[in-house]
């Protein structure tokens, strides 16, 4: 029964240390680092429910492709959120950029010149009606009839 009391006691007196910790980090240190730390509070605080903790964490490292700064003033991650890879300079230049959600691909954002060129594609009728075929390139036609199956 003492070990549970000690375990329980040091739990405690640790979470208690970490939260004044927390506390007192926020304030005193740098402001790139305050507000990571406060965008950490606000999920602690459920505001950043629609950001997997998985992406938070990695987001929050320097250097990361999402600023999430803004996420510390304003929790709406919709409106917060700026992709720092994603620059309309980058399509014109023909680097394709993939937009993902929950981890999956969904949109990517091209050039007009790439765009015009990928929606022009002609269908397969136009391609065989376009192909340099003679008669004597095609095979004879099978003339003998249906065959039987054996159903």
């Amino acid at each position: 029964m003492n070990h549970r009391r000690l375990a329980l006691a040091s739990s405690l007196g640790l979470i208690l240390l970490s939260g004044v910790a927390f506390v007192v980090a926020r304030f005193v240190a740098p402001p790139e680092v305050q507000w990571r730390l406060q965008v950490v509070e606000a999920k602690v605080r459920g505001d950043l429910r629609e950001i997997p903790l998985r992406n938070l964490v990695a987001w929050l490292a320097p250097g990361s492709p999402v600023y999430l700064a803004r996420v510390a003033e304003d929790p709406n991650p919709h409106r917060s959120i700026k992709n720092v890879l994603i620059k309309s300079d980058d399509a014109m230049q023909g680097k394709p950029a993939v937009i993902t959600r929950h981890g999956k691909r969904q949109v990517v954002v091209v050039s007009y010149e790439e765009w015009q060129r990928l929606s022009h594609v002609p269908t397969f009728g136009r391609l065989l009606m376009a192909a340099p075929l003679t008669a004597d390139d095609l095979p004879s036609r099978n003339d003998s009839g249906l065959r039987t199956t054996g159903l």
